[in-house]
């Protein structure tokens, strides 16, 4: 008995046939949702690296006008030098991109025997910290600080 052509009989999937079609598209959106989680690590490691890159311009601006460094950089709120004679150098400290604050720590003396800590009168220098996740281009992930 030969199959005659019939459209109004339909074909049905057989159970591996589904099984293998819902696992197919189960590999495909895990795949997907590792290369999403990827990306977003990569784009906050970016975020963070040009908030280092543009909190120390507005410090070193700070230093020019004041002689000193901040004794407190407050993320969320901005960073201006009113105190001693300069304006406004940054609107708005960052926040990093994972919601906390940047680690700033004022220091002073020399750099073999510098004290740094949040009391600090007149601070000359500074260690400015933050964590990649994932790492950017030739910097690996892992914890990092910055100084003048």
């Amino acid at each position: 008995m030969s199959k005659e052509f019939n459209p109004t009989r339909k074909e049905k999937f057989t159970v591996p046939q589904a099984l293998a079609v819902l696992l197919f598209f189960g590999v495909v959106l895990v795949a997907m949702a590792v290369m999403l989680n990827h990306a977003r690590a990569l784009n906050r490691d970016i975020k963070r690296l040009a908030d280092v890159a543009i909190l120390q311009s507005a410090l070193e601006l700070y230093f020019q006008d004041c002689s000193a460094y901040p004794k407190k950089v407050v993320s969320g709120q901005p960073l201006s030098a009113e105190v001693c004679r300069g304006g406004i150098h940054l609107r708005e400290v960052p926040f990093d991109p994972s919601g906390d604050s940047y680690k700033y720590l004022p220091c002073e003396g020399l750099e073999e025997n510098r004290n740094c800590a949040e009391n600090v009168a007149f601070p000359t220098s500074y260690v400015l910290g933050y964590e990649l996740e994932r790492g950017v281009d030739n910097v690996a992930a892992g914890r990092y600080t910055v100084k003048p």
